[in-house]
């Protein structure tokens, strides 16, 4: 059954591909279970990743597997994730990417 704290999930998804578009200095670090992942997105909305612990290898699209489903499991791990840019003004990287992106796309609407 769909329900609408589920809707309002979509959001966040939203938000997420937002700041990866926003600029190219813009990722993410999350483990996958396995290994730490670098995920980027270029000008073309094409997404990309790094394996971490493979750093010589170069970068796969990863558009293909960042489904709605796979994103929102993302943003839970970012959710209890340290902050990376405020340290200290934030309780987790999810918040920080958040509140980035709300304040880039305030600058930017007119």
């Amino acid at each position: 059954m769909r329900t609408k704290d589920e809707l309002f999930m979509l959001g966040e998804v939203s938000t997420l591909l937002q700041y990866l578009f926003m600029s190219e200095k813009h990722t993410i670090i999350f483990n996958n279970g396995l290994t730490d992942l670098q995920i980027r997105m270029d000008e073309n909305f094409n997404i990309w990743c790094r394996n971490l612990q493979f750093p010589d290898i170069p970068e796969s699209d990863f558009s293909e597997q960042m489904t709605t489903l796979y994103m929102l499991g993302v943003i839970q791990i970012l959710q209890n994730t340290p902050p990376v840019e405020f340290k200290n003004a934030f309780a987790n990287r999810w918040e920080e990417i958040k509140q980035i992106t709300l304040a880039n796309l305030a600058l930017n609407r007119k």
